[in-house]
């Protein structure tokens, strides 16, 4: 219960924040494309909240899975739900790691973004391009969080495929 629970979150964080936040923002830009005040401390949040919730999915998931084979691992792939299953269970690890790149990028942006918050405050002039890379890594941080919810997708999908075959 407590893995489908923290999935669905999981999940349905992801997928909320991908398809309606982050593409509301996008319709907000400045005149010049560049990120808005609120757009990069949003992602930096919000990779706050997913890491947790991942974590507790993927420990309640691997107590389930041991639960399930009765310890036996390796038993899983011989039959087709459970080769399914462990296709999901590869498409979520690729996902948790794409969300730890996503966290750890988004933070290093903040900071950029603070840095050169500061640096206008204070009347210093905003050091060469770094408006233009903050630019240019949100829209990576973007590009790769699309590809992770389609693969969020797919993992769902595969798994609730493994119970029914």
């Amino acid at each position: 219960m407590v893995h489908i629970l923290f999935g669905a979150l999981w999940v349905g964080a992801t997928v909320s924040f991908d398809l309606v936040v982050m593409s509301t923002i996008r319709r907000l830009r400045n005149p010049r494309g560049e990120p808005l005040e609120m757009e990069i401390p949003l992602m930096e949040k919000a990779s706050k909240f997913f890491f947790p919730v991942a974590i507790i999915t993927i420990a309640s998931g691997l107590v389930l899975l041991y639960m399930l084979t009765a310890g036996d691992l390796l038993s899983l792939p011989r039959t087709l739900g459970g080769a399914i299953l462990t296709l999901g269970i590869f498409l979520g690890a690729v996902v948790f790691i794409m969300g730890i790149y996503l966290g750890v990028t988004s933070s290093r942006v903040y900071k950029m973004f603070n840095n050169m918050k500061r640096a206008k405050a204070s009347q210093r002039i905003d050091p060469e391009g770094e408006s233009t890379m903050i630019a240019k890594k949100a829209e990576r941080i973007k590009k790769v969080s699309e590809i992770e919810m389609i693969l969020m997708v797919l993992t769902v999908i595969f798994m609730i495929l493994s119970v029914y075959i």
